[in-house]
């Protein structure tokens, strides 16, 4: 983690696209002047209209009246001139935009893209592909329309809803990276800073809005929450199944994805936050006005996760030792002692409590997993077939904190 505050004061000036472009301006209005006035004087020359004697400095005095009523407007627009010469352009995607967080902090970057571990051969068994950790929720297992499939009926259910659900995940991935763009956007133009888009237009701030909302409203199609509620009915039916002392330490498990799973959704909200101050701080093309967003983002960040982690302190995460999430969380931040205040360096500091998080919840419902397969192997059942390489990518990049 770096000092944002330490940082050479060069980088929060205009990037040197933006210096090229002025140069390049400059250079080309002082050749159409030069070459504007070499024609002007040559006409007026082969046709007698040079000024002589009195009549030179009348026409020399109407040049310096003229060129200082041009320089007083120009001063005048100076503003409007400059932000429009200067103002770094909008990346045009959020992948492009977050690019730059694996430039700038190469660390934060690899341990996002290394949340999930290799799958072992029980959760592809089980899974086939089909089953995004960050989706399932336990307190579906026994909730209308599943509480009367049995865990056949289960397996037959998701065979016939992959294709559906692959075409419907792919397409949530990408209304995510776009809601997340929209919002970076939006909430530059919230605190006044307006910045052109890619092709150089200005946002229409109504559009995309409404875009905005539409896309955070959207649930999407009916399979992304049919396949998650299948799977959490097949777990429970094979918990069931399990001897009395595997039961017991099985339904403990159970118990833990379900609390773990009330603060998913906040934490999701708050990787997003992050990402979204880390994509303001470190955008090569970023200003003054955009790192003052940031440290605004930032604030709020801070304080969101503080209340969050008032939340997570009762929720215990291993019985036998009794360690708090919280506590289990922040042990995993060990920038967080050396921080010197800085509201984006605590941004930073705490990457690894939501990639922590996110191998904690994944770690509980594996268990959960291999013990269900063991079950479904021993009643004979028919396993899932094995999982298309598009359907695989799906799972594999759609980790519970979205990059």
């Amino acid at each position: 983690m770096t000092d944002f505050k330490d940082r050479e004061p060069a980088l929060l000036r205009l990037s040197k696209g933006a210096m090229r472009e002025w140069y390049g301006l400059i250079l080309g209005w002082l050749l159409v002047m030069a070459a504007g006035g070499c024609l002007l004087w040559n006409v007026a020359r082969a046709r007698g209209l040079l000024p002589r004697g009195d009549s030179m400095m009348l026409w020399g005095g109407g040049v310096i009246v003229g060129l200082s009523v041009l320089g007083a407007v120009l001063w005048y627009c100076r503003r409007s001139l400059l932000q429009a010469l200067f103002l770094p352009r909008l990346p045009p995607d959020w992948i492009s935009a977050s690019l730059c967080i694996q430039t700038a902090l190469p660390s934060l970057a690899d341990a996002s893209h290394s949340v999930l571990a290799c799958h072992d051969a029980s959760w592809e068994r089980f899974c086939g592909g089909l089953l995004i950790a960050e989706d399932l929720n336990p307190a579906t297992a026994q909730c209308a329309p599943w509480e009367t499939l049995d865990a056949q009926a289960c397996i037959n259910r998701l065979e016939q809803l992959r294709e559906s659900w692959q075409q419907a995940s792919q397409r949530r991935i990408q209304q995510q990276q776009r809601r997340y763009w929209l919002e970076m956007v939006l909430v530059l133009l919230d605190h006044g800073v307006s910045r052109p888009l890619h092709d150089g237009s200005l946002p229409d701030v109504l559009v995309l809005r409404t875009e905005c909302l539409l896309l955070g409203v959207d649930q999407g199609p009916l399979v992304l929450k049919d396949v998650p509620g299948v799977f959490a009915r097949r777990l429970w039916l094979a918990l069931q199944v399990l001897p009395e002392v595997q039961r017991k330490q099985a339904h403990m498990q159970w118990r833990l994805l379900h609390l773990l799973h009330d603060l998913e959704g906040e934490v999701k909200a708050l990787d997003a936050l992050a990402q979204l101050v880390l994509v303001l701080a470190w955008n090569p093309e970023m200003d003054l006005d955009q790192v003052e967003v940031a440290y605004a983002q930032a604030a709020e960040y801070r304080k969101r996760i503080c209340d969050w982690l008032v939340r997570a302190a009762q929720v215990i995460v291993s019985e036998d030792s009794q360690v708090r999430l919280d506590k289990y969380l922040l042990l995993l931040c060990p920038l967080l002692s050396s921080l010197g205040g800085d509201d984006i360096g605590y941004v930073e500091a705490l990457r690894p409590l939501h990639t922590g998080f996110t191998r904690l919840y994944e770690s509980r419902l594996r268990t959960l997993v291999t013990l269900a397969d063991e079950v479904e192997q021993q009643l004979g059942l028919r396993l899932l077939s094995a999982p298309s390489s598009a359907v695989q990518s799906v799972a594999q990049d759609s980790p519970l904190l979205d990059q």
